[in-house]
């Protein structure tokens, strides 16, 4: 078939065209005009741990200790020890777990960072949220880590992008 096969066939069939290219035009104005938007807030978690004095095993052995907690602590950013205290300070009138739907954690492969994301129809409330979760899951680290052992927690977390 050739070029001048393909324009006689678009002619012929000009208002069949037509319609579905206004059909089309108006179906994607209203789902546009529908949908509520999402904005999302993004965090960076560095989690380290401290040494005690400035030995290389000591600095290679705390760097490979904390990309293995990493991965486990990316599962737990989404939990009601790590929400619970997020919704009482926000005041929000979510669940936990209607909470941890709008938050993603992952971890980068071989890094002790932690991603975080979260997502609202209030890009405000989104940052706080993601703010919020930050500022608490340092503690939740620090709470879990401390249970049965000294005062000191033997890994940190540093907010290093909000």
């Amino acid at each position: 078939m050739e070029l001048i096969a393909y324009w006689r066939l678009l002619v012929q069939n000009r208002i069949l065209v037509g319609l579905c290219t206004l059909l089309g035009f108006f179906a994607s104005v209203i789902i546009t005009a529908t949908t509520t938007p999402l904005y999302q807030s993004k965090a960076q978690l560095f989690v380290s741990t401290p040494a005690a004095a400035l030995d290389i095993s000591t600095l290679a052995t705390g760097g490979s200790f904390s990309q293995q907690r990493v991965k486990s602590y990316a599962q737990i950013i989404n939990s009601p020890m790590t929400l619970k205290p997020v919704i009482k300070n926000l005041e929000l009138s979510l669940t936990p777990e209607q909470l941890a739907e709008q938050i993603t954690s992952s971890a980068p492969l071989d890094t002790v960072l932690i991603d975080i994301t979260v997502t609202d129809a209030d890009p405000l409330l989104a940052a706080d949220i993601a703010n919020a979760v930050t500022d608490q899951f340092g503690k939740t680290v620090a709470a879990l880590e401390l249970r049965g052992m000294g005062s000191d927690s033997i890994v940190k977390v540093s907010t290093v992008q909000n």
